[in-house]
């Protein structure tokens, strides 16, 4: 006869159940499911041979709560949003607990209310709270050293509001809030470690978000600050990254591109001439026309780029941008000789704006030429130099437009949070597909 597991062993498996990073939590997931598969046997195995009430009928309780954990999460566990998770995660949390109002109420840097979220409505954020909750949240706050595990205040129907911390080992993410019925359905034990472990599960899934905010901050501002090392290395093409970023952000959003593809042009236009670092000064800086030998060297630089960054991943497809910038449609220009569709399309976009403000800037050399003459120029170049479908988009913006683009660059780039116009989607897109 199969020996059945004791209730002290499944107590055991429901207490390790509290993951305190992503690989627990999908460990300890599996171990869930190992332990109610284990019970599902031994419960088929004394159905079929009729034998008498044993130890693990007392088991049944912690059977059906971790039946119910494992149905819980693997609710939870399809979702890669963040928000559609707390959005479930309430709604599973008012079907355990009998509740018609649940708040996920976030903190932020140095309060407890941050962002809300409010079961049943769609806008984050922006919602009222009511005074008692958010009382609750701030107290639940205050005292976070204490390790209080919740928080109860008592409404006027006999029923409890009751606040929860949401939080991995001692870094604190929120409270959660809901209303019980004066009669719950659920002993309230069995209701609080089920809470326990499923509030453990939203805070790792919330501390994920967190690195990958810290992530995408941290990519965001190394780019900034390499289009800054690049602007001061040339003196005389101030502004020049920022508005062919910009203009090329124009483009694309005249092209009708998506957001994932208008975030990776905005990151390949600021850092597209990153390999101008390794010129040296005397070629960059010359008053007058490069000798063959020094446009050699120049015409190295997005080679060189393409080098610089090609340890960061999540920049493959922004350095496509900045490998193939200076390729010509008709296959003359470098440095791969690539023509037509083969050179990558972002950075034939990328190739119109780029020439577009060089034409229209001052250099040593030369006077800058007219909105009107540059244009002209495209013209005359669409096919050759350019890809025609692209250039013909490009001579249909207006020189309003393109200072309008200009401008709201400048805002960007000067901000204190780049991260604002680029999402983990977005981030993700930028790195390039392994298949």
């Amino acid at each position: 006869m199969t020996t059945q597991p004791q209730p002290d062993h499944l107590s055991r498996a429901f207490d390790q159940a509290k993951p305190d990073t992503p690989s627990d939590a999908l460990r300890q997931l599996d171990q869930l499911a190992d332990a109610v598969e284990h019970l599902a046997h031994a419960n088929a195995c004394d159905v079929e041979s009729d034998a008498e009430p044993s130890v693990h009928d007392a088991s049944r309780p912690a059977f059906n709560e971790l039946r119910l954990l494992e149905q819980v999460i693997d609710n939870l566990s399809v979702h890669t949003e963040n928000d559609e998770l707390i959005a479930d995660a309430m709604s599973e949390i008012a079907a355990l607990v009998g509740s018609d109002s649940v708040w996920v109420v976030e903190a932020d840097a140095d309060s407890a209310l941050g962002a809300v979220h409010v079961m049943g409505e769609l806008i984050i954020g922006d919602s009222e709270l009511p005074r008692d909750v958010t009382r609750l949240c701030e107290n639940l706050y205050d005292r976070r050293r204490e390790n209080i595990e919740k928080l109860e205040f008592p409404l006027p129907d006999g029923g409890l509001r009751v606040a929860m911390p949401l939080r991995v080992k001692q870094t604190w993410f929120g409270a959660i809030v809901f209303n019980t019925p004066p009669s719950p359905a659920i002993d309230l034990g069995v209701r609080d470690r089920l809470l326990s472990s499923i509030l453990r599960f939203l805070a790792i899934s919330i501390e994920n978000r967190h690195f990958v905010d810290s992530l995408t901050d941290m990519i965001v501002e190394t780019v900034c600050g390499f289009s800054l090392a690049i602007e001061s290395r040339d003196a005389y093409t101030g502004g020049h990254v920022m508005r062919v970023t910009a203009y090329a952000l124009a483009l694309g959003q005249k092209l009708g591109l998506s957001e994932d593809e208008q975030a990776v042009l905005r990151l390949g236009g600021l850092l597209h001439d990153i390999g101008k670092v390794a010129i040296p000064d005397k070629i960059l800086n010359k008053t007058d026309r490069l000798t063959d030998a020094e446009r050699d060297v120049m015409q190295a630089h997005p080679a060189v780029g393409h080098a610089i960054l090609g340890r960061i991943p999540h920049l493959d497809r922004s350095n496509e941008i900045v490998r193939s910038h200076h390729e010509r449609w008709d296959g003359t220009g470098y440095p791969d000789r690539l023509a037509g569709s083969d050179i990558p399309f972002l950075a034939r976009i990328l190739a119109i704006t780029d020439s577009f403000d060089a034409m229209t800037s001052d250099r040593p050399y030369r006077k800058c030429l007219s909105f009107d003459a540059a244009m002209a120029e495209i013209k005359k170049c669409a096919g050759t130099q350019f890809d025609p479908d692209l250039a013909e988009v490009f001579l249909s913006l207006t020189d309003q437009e393109l200072a309008a683009t200009e401008a709201r660059m400048q805002r960007w780039i000067h901000s204190r949070n780049h991260r604002a116009d680029l999402n983990l989607g977005q981030l993700v897109a930028m790195k390039k597909p392994s298949i």
